[in-house]
C-alpha cells in the first residue's frame, strides 16, 4: 500500500486576507498564494501556484512580492516552513 501524501500546510494572515498553501510533491514544494483585497466597495481576489524545485527559487519569489512589506510576519513564518522541506 502506498503512503497517502501529507496534507497541505496552510499559513495566512490573520485578517485572512493573504494565505499560502504548502505542499510537498516528488517535483518540489507546491506554494499557492491567494490574496483577497478589499478596495472601495471593490473586492478583488488572485491566486498564483507553482512548484519550486530549490530554496533560490523559492526565495527569489518571496522577495519579488509586494506583499512582504504589509505581512511580513507571514512571509517570516513562510520562508521558515519552505527552508524546512528543502532542508530536511
Amino acid at each position: 500500500m502506498q503512503p497517502s501524501p501529507p496534507e497541505p500546510l496552510q499559513i495566512g494572515s490573520k485578517d485572512g486576507a493573504l494565505t499560502f498553501i504548502l505542499q510537498a510533491t516528488r517535483s518540489g514544494l507546491r506554494v499557492e498564494r491567494r490574496y483577497t483585497a478589499d478596495v472601495q466597495d471593490y473586492t478583488g481576489f488572485s491566486s498564483i501556484g507553482t512548484i519550486f524545485e530549490d530554496i533560490e527559487s523559492f526565495q527569489e519569489f518571496c522577495d519579488a512580492d509586494r506583499l512582504r512589506f504589509t505581512y511580513p510576519m507571514v512571509y517570516k513564518e513562510l520562508k521558515d516552513r519552505a527552508s524546512n522541506f528543502f532542508h530536511s
